[in-house]
């Protein structure tokens, strides 16, 4: 029995803009053992904008192996997107990872804008853990975690045309800074792993960036950026990895 799935669901996403000739929507990627309600705040500050929101929920709450959480995920969207329609992606967590994947795949070639990760485990968890405590693991929580606390560092090439902007904290004990740093880097201070998604106001300002001239990317020297008020002290460090 995988017993993460009795962990209950935290917050609800509010009704979805309908869809218009044209639009971007963004794409709501959680992590393990969460849900799209975690995205509640983004999800409605969005929503004030006039961006329609998609939340996926996937993989038996992304407790699933990681090709099988990404099926589900594509299979979402080719019934939630038109053919061919560009979108954005917010991925917390292990949904980082997915929409990095996702934007890899033939079919989502040249559609992914931009990618905002939050706590992003893009390159995996490395850690060495004996066939024992691995098989107690996936037990308890499913496959994905084992997947993700893999040997070594998964390579995580940002594919062509795709802006990737990795807001991480410094006090994230979840996902180690090192597996979320690809893009654009932007830090904040003192927000836990499962709070980053409070941080609607960094993710709109990000997407907002996103679709801007990506000749206006911010200069990695640039300590004056403002990255906003966001209900958590933030800092002013901006880097390009």
């Amino acid at each position: 029995m995988n017993l993460a799935l009795l962990i209950p669901r935290r917050g609800i996403l509010p009704e979805p803009l309908p869809a218009t000739p044209g639009d971007i929507p963004v794409v709501l990627l959680h992590g393990t053992v969460s849900s799209p309600g975690n995205f509640a705040l983004i999800a409605a500050r969005l929503r004030d904008e006039g961006r329609r929101v998609i939340g996926v929920e996937f993989g038996h709450r992304g407790t699933d192996r990681l090709e099988l959480c990404l099926l589900d995920i594509v299979t979402t969207l080719e019934r939630e997107l038109e053919p061919g329609q560009r979108f954005d992606i917010v991925g917390h967590s292990l949904g980082g990872l997915m929409g990095l994947r996702l934007a890899h795949l033939p079919q989502f070639a040249g559609r992914v804008r931009t990618l905002v990760g939050l706590g992003a485990c893009f390159r995996g968890q490395p850690v060495a853990w004996n066939p024992l405590v691995r098989a107690l693991v996936t037990a308890v929580t499913g496959p994905s975690l084992v997947q993700l606390m893999c040997d070594a560092e998964i390579d995580a090439p940002i594919p062509e045309g795709v802006r990737v902007i990795s807001i991480i904290s410094d006090n994230d004990r979840i996902v180690d800074p090192s597996s979320s740093r690809i893009g654009e880097v932007r830090w904040v201070e003192g927000t836990s792993h499962a709070l980053l998604t409070l941080h609607a106001e960094e993710v709109a300002r990000a997407l907002a960036d996103g679709a801007a001239d990506p000749h206006g990317i911010s200069d990695p020297d640039d300590i004056d950026q403002d990255l906003g008020a966001t209900g958590h002290e933030t800092s002013r460090r901006v880097e390009n990895i």
